[in-house]
């Protein structure tokens, strides 16, 4: 037997060979699947290239069956034989051939679940000579697209599942010719439906080319079958490119050559080689992944049958064990949890039905009885397990439960095996050497055992990323060794014990380091009652919290209800500290609360990767907000206060309810709430309003949306008078409601979802189409929303100012009553000169303008029937600028101002007469596409996407609001045959005149304090090769606000885009600004190293008196935790904006940020008291 297999694993491997000869003679179809060495030895043999071991073993094995599948319904697997294998493997790339779909050195994406089709799709590609590109199933669209481009790919095969993904991202992938379809026999489709698709496509103006998988495979038969390409010797062409699940930024293409792929198919003998065991597969790991690809070339070179699950989503996977009857598989941890976790959940079953005389190893040993010849298949000879460390406790739960060999395997996808039950793996691994990790205090003169990172020097591994020069860099040392990223310890030569990860480290506040991977494991492998573990931390904090999916039947067996929150909690935590109890854990690695998530982690929701494993960075995004309000109730202790309102919740009217949640939310007793307030005027922020709102849905059953109880004219017993309105009226939903159009748990936004009808009434689209265009005036009366905005109040003055002074501006502002919103837009301008202010009074007394109060949230703005009949026949204009800006807002947050907001403002245009409306969007609309894209005019929403996908990172709720309205005015122009101009901003900056005018809440006023605060600022805020291209985008405030309201005051036909962008090449970065800053006579040092400076300015940040840090970058300060690639920014061209002011005789020239700009800036927020002066 092979040196590599343990002692352990060797006596477990003569059971299975004892076992093996009982099933072939009572199972002899078994007979088709056992290895035979002489077999093996003829394909290795003459095998030179990758193609010879398919072409050898289709030949060899050709009446075997090889690749096993079931249908919907069905309770038994198909089979496809190996003769079959190799002719429509051969059919297909001779199909792309005679069509022209795909040459030799083409890119092939492949994308869809492990199934046979899958696999003849990349043996076509072998067979032609293309390069095979899988890709991971379930990805965010911008992975999808940055894959396709990146690698370039001419032909997209894909299964029906996921062909949605895919036409979602095709309008941005111009290398995709064509697509493939693969796995209609398993899915619910018709013909007419791949029909209907490519009318679609071609309607679109899409030339890519749409056949299905046996269409191209009878092209070729029938146009006859090419020979397969042989590269020549002296060549070492790229056969596949492997791209990683991004779980730590963007995907890196892993590049396999020819002579690396022949390696891993020469090296694919069985690890229980000289066993000669029947090979029957189970494969339930995606292809994409190297674990379930390595076990495809194990099974074909030698002889064996690998079945595939059913379901993608793995829900039939016990199922398909008891049906497959496997004799092998291959194991991923999250799986094996799984098996054990079941045979737990058992064990509890069995004990509180004992007596408590029965000894727990009698039972134990009862369940593992019971599992071992049925839970897994009845024929089970081998296990292997991998992909990420499977903790030993279970290791030895499988070799005792099973009794088989458990080979525990290890490697990378760069490096492929490299070792098996702790044993290098010889020849493979040609060298090691362990290297120090200080930082975790990991040394190879740590006694007794040697520790540090692994580096191995291989005979076969990936040279290099795709693409990456950076990230290729980083794998190998310099001395050309691997670097696995992998802390080892040395237990003897050639025996590693895998113990931690060099990454996914973090150092807490008081600097003790955790490996949140490893605790993540210790508490998954501890115990059934958590399912899943998230735990969560920040260099801010001096402890961890955690997110954590009980399992259910765990908690049904523990006697606690399914809604006992409190109870549920209550348990796990337990759990948690009797975990960290056994395992002498610090103090500081237990978490100290947690979150309970009743739903999985699931690759549905991109949270983890196909092979199971989370993905930290995907986690973050979504549970970080929620996890950082919860260490704000530990800091205030609030914590305790809304658990007691939890329980007590049932026996409390509303009032009680609202008024309890909104003091344990702002940690306030409730005996000082002053109802006449409002939520925020009593220290409510917008964090703690979603919280609230959270608090709030849970208590009530009453959706609160976010901006109701931001609105600081709302006082608190106005909403709990309106909320116990929402209680008792039975009035049908809201036109347009969230769930209405998007369900109740949307995890994208879909173009097709935002339809005009689902905001509109029949009769009022019938009413809107009928409705005469204005006949526009050469004083017109305006409608202006979002007035008393930063930039609402110059829209204002400039709509003043240009058009005739007979006729209103109607500015409407969100205030309880008119006079609010009069005083409200007058204070708008605080810190104005007195010239200014004026200026605005005497527009406000002439009623020139006309604050009136209004609010987007409501349907018709809250205003009776009279005022809006009066408005809508009076107005000739409407821009709609009003918004709620929040970049920290999820969309759904956002959506009813925003979105419903929009479809207000549209039906206020249609009203009585089809009124040209003009929109003020953002570049935040394109925030998903491909870096380095340049965005045009002529791209408008639903030419940038079909659909958004819904993330929690920040400024992405905005920005697909900003979409969202877009897409629906695209609708409005259309249906209503309504002028519509939409005119998309980036940064708006300080006014260039006025003085104090400046918008002292965004990213840029905020960066300027916080250089000024800390006196800190890096070398640079770019990458080392993308400095010299950077550019910084901004405009003043009176140049955007005079293109707006030039453009709403002489509106175009149809539907016009514009860029109001500064969309110059000058160089003028965040660089060239700080030394603007540092020559107004501010003290800024520069520090080298961009890690020390944002460790150095976060720490400063901190330490600032409370007003300052109101003020400074601290709430956005991630933002600059890597430096900016320049090279990567998305860019706004902007020529028919120039073009637009030139008609209107406007200067077209767009202004540059200058030295004495940036001057003015500063000079501005020292004006406001924000900063100190020079």
């Amino acid at each position: 037997m092979p040196a590599t297999i343990a002692p352990h694993n060797q006596e477990l491997l003569l059971l299975s060979q004892e076992r093996a000869r009982h099933l072939l003679q009572s199972d002899p179809v078994l007979s088709k699947s056992v290895t035979i060495p002489a077999l093996v030895s003829e394909i290795l043999g003459k095998s030179k290239v990758a193609i010879d071991f398919v072409t050898h073993a289709c030949r060899v094995y050709a009446e075997r069956p090889a690749l096993g599948y079931r249908q919907p319904g069905e309770r038994h697997f198909r089979t496809v034989s190996y003769g079959e294998v190799w002719e429509q493997a051969s059919g297909l790339a001779s199909g792309w051939s005679h069509s022209g779909l795909v040459s030799t050195e083409h890119a092939v994406g492949i994308l869809g679940f492990a199934s046979p089709e899958f696999v003849i799709a990349e043996l076509a590609c072998l067979y032609l000579g293309a390069v095979a590109v899988p890709l991971q199933a379930h990805m965010p669209a911008s992975d999808f697209e940055y894959i396709i481009n990146e690698a370039e790919i001419s032909c997209m095969v894909v299964s029906w599942e996921h062909l949605p993904s895919i036409l979602r991202v095709l309008p941005r992938c111009p290398s995709v010719k064509s697509l493939v379809l693969i796995d209609l026999a398993t899915s619910d489709h018709h013909a007419s439906d791949v029909v209907r698709i490519q009318k679609e496509l071609t309607d679109s103006g899409s030339s890519v080319r749409l056949a299905t998988i046996n269409d191209v495979i009878a092209l070729g038969a029938s146009e006859g079958v090419i020979r397969p390409y042989r590269p020549s010797p002296d060549t070492d062409p790229t056969v596949t490119v492997m791209y990683t699940s991004g779980s730590t930024g963007r995907p890196k293409g892993a590049v396999f050559h020819e002579r690396l792929w022949a390696a891993y198919w020469h090296s694919s003998t069985r690890l229980d080689q000289g066993a000669n065991l029947p090979l029957v597969y189970l494969s339930f790991s995606p292809l994409n992944h190297i674990a379930g690809r390595i076990s495809v070339l194990r099974s074909f070179v030698n002889g064996g049958l690998i079945h595939f699950t059913q379901k993608s989503d793995m829900s039939t996977l016990f199922d398909d064990f008891r049906v497959a009857r496997p004799t092998t598989f291959f194991l991923v941890p999250r799986v094996s949890t799984l098996i054990y976790q079941e045979f737990q959940r058992e064990v509890m079953l069995l004990r509180a039905e004992a007596s408590n005389l029965t000894d727990v190893s009698d039972i134990e040993n009862q369940v593992m009885e019971t599992m071992r010849y049925n839970f897994l298949g009845d024929r089970l000879l081998s296990v292997t397990t991998g992909s990420a460390p499977t903790a030993p406790v279970i290791l030895d739960f499988l070799k005792n439960t099973f009794l088989v060999p458990v080979f525990n395997t290890y490697g990378s996808t760069e490096g492929g095996i490299i070792s098996v039950d702790n044993r290098l793996l010889r020849p493979a691994v040609e060298d090691y050497k362990l290297a120090d990790v200080p930082e975790l205090d990991y040394r190879t003169t740590d006694k007794p055992y040697p520790r540090g990172e692994l580096h191995v020097k291989l005979r076969h591994h990936v040279r290099y990323y795709l693409k990456n020069a950076a990230a290729s860099a980083e794998l190998f040392d310099q001395d050309g060794y691997l670097r696995t990223g992998d802390i080892v310890e040395e237990h003897g030569p050639d025996e590693l014990h895998w113990i931690d990860r060099k990454k996914n480290i973090l150092k807490l506040s008081q600097g003790e380091f955790v490996s949140l991977w490893r605790l993540e494991s210790i508490y998954t492998g501890g115990n059934g009652l958590i399912d899943q573990i998230f735990l969560y931390g920040t260099g801010m904090r001096s402890y961890l919290l955690a997110v954590v999916v009980p399992n259910s039947e765990a908690l049904a067996k523990l006697d606690i209800a399914s809604s006992d929150d409190v109870a549920i909690k209550r348990a796990v935590q337990s759990e948690i500290n009797h975990i960290a109890k056994i395992e002498s854990l610090f103090p500081y690695e237990i978490p100290r609360d947690v979150i309970i998530e009743r739903s999985r982690f699931t690759k549905d929701e991109g949270l983890v990767t196909e092979s199971g494993k989370q993905i930290a960075g995907k986690l973050k995004a979504r549970y970080a907000d929620e996890l950082e309000r919860l260490y704000d109730l530990h800091d205030n202790q609030q914590l305790l206060e809304l658990a007691k309102l939890r329980a007590a919740s049932q026996d409390l009217d509303l009032g009680v309810k609202i008024l309890r949640a909104v003091a344990a939310t702002l940690g306030l007793p409730e005996h000082d709430l002053d109802q006449t307030h409002s939520f925020a005027s009593i220290g409510g922020d917008s964090m703690s309003a979603v919280q609230l709102s959270s608090t709030l849905e849970s208590l009530c059953a009453i959706k609160v949306p976010v901006g109701l109880i931001l609105n600081p004219h709302q006082s608190i017993a106005n909403l709990i008078k309106h909320l116990d309105n929402m209680t008792q009226t039975e009035s049908p939903d809201r036109p347009g409601a969230f769930n209405a159009v998007h369900g109740s748990t949307p995890t994208e936004v879909l173009a097709k979802d935002l339809s005009i009808e689902r905001y509109f009434t029949r009769d009022e689209l019938d009413a809107g189409h009928l409705a005469p265009l204005t006949d526009l005036p050469p004083d017109p009366a305006v409608l202006l929303t979002g007035a008393n905005g930063f930039l609402g109040r110059f829209l204002a003055l400039e709509m003043a100012l240009k058009a005739h002074k007979s006729r209103p501006i109607y500015c409407v502002v969100r205030a309880p009553h008119d006079a609010a919103a009069k005083d409200r837009f007058i204070d708008s301008f605080e810190g104005a000169d007195d010239s200014l202010r004026n200026k605005v009074t005497k527009l406000v007394e002439s009623r020139r303008l006309i604050p009136i109060a209004g609010d987007l949230m409501q349907p018709k703005l809250g205003w009776s029937e009279d005022q809006w009949q009066s408005l809508t026949t009076e107005v000739d204009i409407v821009l709609h600028n009003g918004a709620l800006v929040n970049h920290a807002f999820t969309y759904e947050q956002l959506y009813e101002p925003n979105v419903l907001g929009t479809a207000e403002i549209v039906r206020f245009a249609v009203a009585k007469k089809r009124k040209p409306l003009t929109f003020v969007s953002s570049v935040g609309v394109a925030s998903y596409l491909p870096r380095h894209t340049v965005v045009t005019e002529d791209e408008t929403a639903s030419r940038l996407f079909s659909g958004v996908p819904l993330l929690d990172t920040y400024a992405a709720g905005y920005g697909t609001t900003k979409w969202a309205a877009e897409i629906l005015l695209e609708q409005a122009a259309s249906k209503f045959n309504l002028p519509v101009t939409t005119v998309r901003c980036g940064m708006i900056l300080s006014h260039t005149k006025e003085s104090g005018q400046i918008n002292s809440n965004d990213f840029f006023s905020r960066l300027l304090c916080g250089l000024v605060y800390t006196k800190l600022a890096p070398a640079s805020f770019y990458t080392h090769n993308s400095n010299s291209e950077a550019h910084f985008d901004g405009l003043p405030v009176n140049f955007v606000a005079e293109s707006i309201a030039s453009f709403a005051l002489k509106p175009s036909a149809g539907y016009s885009l514009y860029h109001c962008v500064n969309d110059h090449q000058d160089r003028v970065s965040l660089d060239q600004i700080v030394q603007w800053v540092r020559s107004a006579g501010y003290d800024i040092t520069m520090i080298a190293d961009f890690d020390n400076w944002y460790r150095r300015f976060s720490d400063r940040l901190q330490q600032l008196p409370s007003h300052k840090r109101q003020q400074s970058p601290l709430p956005i300060i991630y933002q600059w935790e890597h430096p900016i690639n320049a090279n990567d920014e998305i860019r706004f061209a902007g020529a028919n904006m120039r073009s637009k002011r030139a008609q209107l005789g406007l200067d077209e020239t767009v202004p540059h940020i200058t030295e004495t700009f940036i001057h003015k800036c500063l000079r501005d927020l020292h004006n406001l008291e924000l900063i100190p002066g020079t």
